[in-house]
């Protein structure tokens, strides 16, 4: 596989781990349970990634973050910026498969994420596009609300969305 496809592909997978990460990173007015934050954020990350948003998406990533290729957040947000310079339009249609909270201020959680240049109605329409998909085995950590810290990825199958 060239040289090429090999960064392009690592990009993707970083950014679309970024964009599942940002997912719970925001506030709420109420107060919710840890788990409730998580999900709930999950909708207004999609629309910050779907968006472009690039700041949004880094206010979720804590500074000392990892990636499953070594990459820290400065590195993060330059691929962000490049994603999106070379992608003027992202959809995501996501699936938390579940959360685990092992601590008050530590969550682990599995996310599947389809991402493509059109918009995707729902999971049938997925198999006949090109969209990519991906698991994320995501780690949170929590201060004054919760950031992400790692995030290791692989290819998944539509199936894995159901």
């Amino acid at each position: 596989m060239p040289l090429s496809v090999i960064r392009v592909r690592i990009q993707q997978l970083l950014v679309a781990s970024l964009l599942t990460a940002a997912l719970v990173g925001c506030s709420s007015d109420e107060p919710q349970s840890d788990e409730a934050q998580i999900r709930a954020l999950i909708e207004q990350a999609e629309i910050d990634a779907e968006d472009r948003d690039t700041g949004a998406l880094l206010d979720v990533v804590d500074n000392a973050f990892k990636s499953g290729q070594r990459y820290n957040k400065d590195q993060l947000e330059k691929l962000l910026r490049l994603y999106f310079f070379r992608h003027k339009s992202i959809y995501l249609f996501t699936r938390i498969k579940d959360i685990e909270l092992t601590a008050s201020d530590y969550a682990v959680a599995t996310v599947f994420v389809a991402m493509a240049g059109t918009a995707i109605s729902d999971i049938t329409a997925i198999t006949s596009m090109r969209a990519n998909i991906y698991r994320f085995d995501l780690e949170f950590v929590k201060d004054e609300s919760w950031l992400l810290s790692t995030a290791k990825w692989e290819v998944a199958r539509v199936e894995d969305l159901q």
